[in-house]
């Protein structure tokens, strides 16, 4: 009987409770696109949700809940007040603090920049049309730390100059790499910029969680996507080349660029996106012999099937004719033209596939399964053309544990690589990569976060049977050069205070030698480039510790961000001058070395009545130098060097960067930029004495650059025109000897919002 009397009491409390609470249901918003935000939390404070695909959810609401918060990275929190009325639809206006500005490079998923564990820049894509950016490497040359050699990344000194093959810097688009795999190399020329959402920088070693090509850092661009309203934008540009200052330059046919773009983007129905983007760039450089002429053409959708799979297909096109020269032929009248045999001519056709899912399921763990096919073919003069297909799929799981804080992040990676060049003479060689990794990301406290994670990867390089390596003749197909490593990381960040943080990281870096860099067999002018099968694969790690430091001054509200870093690698790979097996360049070893530096930036804005300013800059410090410069590979007074001191090859020790640009009324605009270096003190000696004028132009010019850049602009309803000019002050200047950079030159550009 007394059982009876408990269970019926129990029913009735059940009963009192389920009457008690509230089921509301609704939709969470972005208030000026209209766009459902997906994963928004909405709690009571004592029980929760997160919204699908559209930004839907459901709550069964705690008995004593009067109102409900509703969170969304990078948007400001609201608290709903509980009524009668249980469809709400929610409006999330986006934040206006630069700390809380989204990034996903650093962890692999959304998070504040503030709270990132290593150092990250981010691109809006309102500053690359700002700066009338037409290739993705003319707006990264902005960004602090970061140096653009012949559209190599340089992040941080880690990287001196390779001639074209093996970046230590990982290219992304979309999260997935988009390096040419024989070579190793970024083409940004070929990135999507009239679609571009936002580009991060990050710096330091992320081997760990992206892989080999991952070892100095990593650009991840991110491309838009389809709102809530149609939306088309249609941009056109010209550029003039004036003549260089000094007499013996002038009376030249000056250059000249033009570029035509658009995108549309728009959503078909609830749950169908859509994009469409092309550009067609035309360039008749300044400099003799060189000239890009380029299309491209993309797409991209995403199709919502349930509330909790989603799946999307993206593609692009390009295709390119392009002539360029590796080194000027002589003094004075020459800069401008090219040594005998540096002109490389070229068909470049590129293509890319992207089909990806993405699952949630009961528990809203995350599962996305995605691929990628990039064809490359390189019609080059000078038999150096090469033909390569890459497959790449990847299975990512990602699981929220709420009650501990924590974030699991895990994957397998499989990648194949068929490329065949006349560079190897015409030899196929096949490239398997296999990959798994983890990352656990906790946050403690409120104030602590911390990253752990791991990577193990397998790269198995095959050459087929009949293969000539230095003399030796393969005879099995199982003749393959194999490389494994198991990567780690960890890294944490602590608030201090509302809007001081603390991080430090340490990242392990790993890099396998691209096929170019093994099997090279070329000439350029007076040099050969020889192959060396048997380099070891780069180690290394990179540790920083940093603070960001948000801060407001007479109405100047933003942050300003510090970090001491050093990184070390072991068996550092470069293309050195040798005289074995005959006088060139190859490939090599150098041996073990070190960097350490300093590395600032500052971005901000304000607003004053009808005036408001955004800007940003940096300074970085790095000391380059060998670890056992006396028992190195590298050896003072030979012809590999042409300094004596302890300095790697191809580095600036200094690098300032600053952009700033003022608004009236919202509709005109003025700006300016300014990039500068200091003089590269140790290059290739064998450059100097062989290269007409290099010595004598770097003997002269020894006090580094400056560049400075100046804009303005004028918008009206959904029209905006610029005017621009860059290096105004017709700076004649390198980056990397024996190539002048473009003298000063005038744009025009007009874009159009529909």
């Amino acid at each position: 009987m007394n059982k009876l009397i408990i269970i019926f009491l129990l029913l009735i409390a059940a009963f009192q409770i389920s009457h008690s609470q509230k089921v509301i249901t609704g939709q969470v918003i972005d208030n000026a696109t209209g766009e459902g935000l997906i994963a928004a939390v909405v709690s009571d404070g004592t029980v929760g949700t997160t919204t699908d695909y559209n930004g839907n959810f459901s709550l069964s609401t705690s008995p004593n809940a009067t109102s409900v918060i509703v969170s969304y990275l990078g948007y400001d929190e609201q608290t709903i007040p509980l009524s009668s009325e249980q469809k709400l639809i929610i409006r999330l206006q986006s934040s206006n603090n630069l700390l809380e500005t989204l990034t996903f490079t650093g962890s692999r998923f959304e998070q504040r920049q503030s709270e990132s564990t290593v150092s990250i820049e981010v691109i809006q894509p309102e500053l690359i049309a700002n700066v009338n950016s037409t290739n993705v490497d003319q707006v990264l040359e902005k960004m602090p730390g970061v140096q653009m050699f012949d559209g190599q990344a340089n992040i941080r000194g880690g990287s001196g100059y390779s001639f074209g093959a093996g970046s230590r810097v990982m290219l992304l688009l979309n999260d997935m790499p988009i390096l040419q795999p024989d070579a190793g190399t970024s083409n940004y020329g070929d990135m999507p910029i009239e679609n571009i959402g936002q580009v991060e920088i990050l710096k330091g070693s992320a081997s760990a969680a992206y892989g080999s090509a991952a070892m100095n850092g990593i650009i991840n661009i991110f491309t838009q996507y389809a709102k809530e309203k149609p939306e088309t934008e249609l941009a056109a540009g010209y550029t003039h080349y004036n003549n260089f200052s000094r007499p013996s330059l002038k009376d030249r046919e000056n250059g000249k660029a033009y570029f035509i773009s658009g995108v549309h983007r728009r959503k078909i129905g609830k749950d169908f996106d859509l994009v469409v983007h092309g550009n067609f760039y035309d360039n008749n450089s300044f400099a003799d012999s060189t000239y890009t002429h380029r299309d491209r053409v993309g797409f991209s959708t995403k199709y919502r099937i349930t509330d909790r799979l989603a799946v999307s297909l993206s593609g692009m096109y390009n295709r390119g004719d392009n002539s360029d020269f590796f080194m000027w032929n002589g003094m004075d009248e020459q800069f401008l033209s090219p040594l005998p045999n540096t002109v490389s001519k070229g068909i470049r056709t590129r293509a890319i596939l992207d089909p990806v899912i993405t699952y949630f399921d009961g528990a809203n763990n995350r599962h996305k399964l995605q691929s990628r096919y990039f064809y490359i073919n390189n019609d080059n003069n000078n038999n150096q053309g090469n033909t390569s297909r890459n497959f790449y799929t990847e299975y990512q799981f990602q699981r929220e544990f709420t009650q501990f804080d924590s974030k699991l992040t895990s994957g397998v990676v499989s990648q194949q690589l068929n490329s065949d060049s006349e560079l190897f003479s015409d030899t196929e060689f096949k490239i398997r990569n296999l990959s798994a990794y983890a990352q656990l990301d906790n946050s403690l406290f409120d104030k602590l976060k911390i990253s752990a994670g791991a990577r193990f990867e397998l790269n198995d390089l095959t050459v087929p049977p009949g293969t000539v390596i230095e003399g030796d003749t393969l005879t099995s197909d199982n003749d393959a050069f194999d490389d494994t490593a198991v990567i780690y990381k960890a890294g944490l960040n602590y608030q201090l205070k509302e809007f001081t943080f603390l991080r430090a990281s340490y990242g392990q870096g790993y890099r396998y030698p691209s096929v170019v860099e093994r099997f090279i067999s070329t000439t350029f002018g007076q040099f050969s480039i020889f192959s060396n099968p048997e380099i070891k694969p780069e180690t290394g790690w990179t540790t920083e510790v940093g603070v960001k430091q948000g801060f407001s001054v007479l109405g100047f509200q933003g942050f300003l961000d510090g970090a001491v870093f050093l990184q070390r690698y072991s068996n550092m790979l470069e293309f050195t001058f040798v005289t074995n097996p005959g006088l060139g360049f190859r490939s090599t070893n150098v041996g073990n070395t070190q960097i350490y530096g300093l590395d600032l930036s500052v971005s901000g804005k304000m607003d004053m009545g009808d005036f408001s300013m955004f800007a940003f800059g940096g300074y970085t410090f790095i000391n380059p130098k060998y670890r056992d410069f006396e028992n190195d590979f590298v050896i003072p007074g030979t012809l590999s060097d042409s300094d004596s001191t302890n300095v790697l090859k191809y580095r600036t020790r200094h690098i300032y960067k600053m952009d700033a640009e003022v608004t009236y009324s919202k509709s005109l605009a003025f700006g300016l930029s300014i990039t500068g270096a200091s003089h590269m003190i140790n290059i290739d000696k064998i450059l100097e004495l062989n290269i007409p004028g290099a010595r004598e132009y770097r003997a002269t010019n020894n006090n580094g650059y400056a560049v400075l850049n100046l804009r303005t602009s004028y918008k009206w309803n959904n029209t905006k025109f610029s005017f621009l000019v860059d290096n105004i002050l017709n700076s004649e200047y390198t980056v990397r000897p024996a190539e002048l950079q473009p003298p000063r030159n005038i744009s025009v550009r007009l874009d159009q919002r529909i």
